[in-house]
């Protein structure tokens, strides 16, 4: 690790939020990192919002010119496997819903030496559960962070090498922390979408757009296309059994990985 401090940043609400408040609460700087995974079409997006996201923070006296580092990028398909972690994986995931992202950013702080890495995952997401019952208090800065317990099994395993700053923080509480200092605007310019239209467009189909939108304070960023598409296809689709539904999904998912990779 550098003397800075370590983040993954997607450029979407929570790790923007986060870096907005290591901003705030450290004084070092501060090193990006992200995974560019060639089966998400918001790849792109992501990276340009990370660096306008950079620039709209300096010039807004928010952060020191080059005190937020350039990010360092890896690709997901160059990522080493690791026999461990994916046992760990398999473990857990026999009993709990979890993403795919966990094992192989895992995987990466592993084989990069990355351990303490900041990930920001609120406390209402599908990890929490998960570690809720193995969390340490870390002193990262004056806000708690926590970890895993190094003795909580294959939860440690997979899970151990991260830092979860906001992991005992509900999304309405960062909210109003985020309005309470002003921030609702450099956040109103953070990236959603896993599958953006034409590679800029909310799709208002995927799980982030559908929550924005019925989100009601928000729902305004998706735009024309994004709402107009949440209705003509997600509410169409609510309407099937719940089968025909996953289905959907399913298909939905698999076009626009195919279409990303060209096929």
């Amino acid at each position: 690790m550098s003397g800075a401090t370590e983040i993954f940043w997607t450029g979407g609400w929570d790790s923007t939020f986060r870096v907005m408040e290591l901003l705030t609460t450290t004084v070092g700087p501060i090193q990006p990192r992200y995974v560019i995974d060639p089966r998400r079409a918001s790849s792109a997006l992501e990276l340009a919002t990370i660096r306008q996201l950079t620039q709209h923070l300096e010039a807004g006296g928010y952060a020191e010119p080059g005190r937020i580092r350039e990010p360092v990028l890896y690709q997901r398909e160059e990522i080493p496997p690791d026999p461990d972690i994916d046992e760990a994986f398999l473990t857990i995931t026999r009993q709990n819903r979890l993403g795919n992202q966990y094992r192989w950013l895992a995987m990466l702080v592993k084989a990069e030496g990355l351990d303490g890495i900041e990930l920001s995952v609120e406390k209402g997401r599908s990890l929490y559960p998960i570690v809720g019952p193995f969390l340490v208090p870390v002193g990262q800065d004056t806000v708690p962070a926590f970890r895993v317990a190094p003795d909580a099994g294959a939860v440690a395993v997979l899970l151990g090498g991260f830092v979860l700053p906001l992991i005992q923080r509900s999304d309405a509480r960062l909210r109003q922390e985020a309005a309470e200092r002003g921030w609702d605007e450099v956040l109103a310019k953070t990236c959603f979408c896993h599958s953006p239209v034409r590679g800029r467009h909310p799709c208002g189909t995927c799980r982030p757009c559908v929550q924005m939108l019925e989100r009601k304070e928000e729902g305004a960023r998706l735009g024309w296309i994004g709402k107009t598409r949440y209705w003509a296809i997600e509410r169409a689709v609510r309407t099937l059994p719940v089968g025909l539904q996953w289905r959907c999904r399913q298909w939905q998912e698999t076009r626009a990985t195919r279409k990303v990779r060209g096929q």
